[in-house]
């Protein structure tokens, strides 16, 4: 992402306080975001009927593999005819 967008984003989940650089708090607005996403994302697979192959709560899966050093060995699964 470029810095223009990392900005903005900071900047709303800091409630319009207006950013011209990443120090730790913007830093923080950002990662907070990503992990608002990563959670609505759970949550629709898993309504969708998606579980890992351990049965073990998605939620759980998105916080382990958001480690960028993790390689993902637990693909997703489901009995959804629809997927």
């Amino acid at each position: 992402m470029n810095k223009p967008v990392a900005f903005k984003i900071a900047s709303a989940m800091m409630m319009g306080t207006p950013i011209n650089e990443l120090d730790k708090m913007s830093k923080s607005a950002i990662v907070e975001s990503a992990y608002m996403i990563l959670g609505n994302a759970a949550t629709i697979l898993y309504n969708k009927g998606f579980t890992n192959r351990n049965h073990t709560s998605i939620v759980d899966d998105v916080r382990q593999y958001t480690n960028i050093n993790t390689k993902y060995e637990n693909p997703l699964h489901t009995n959804n005819p629809k997927f």
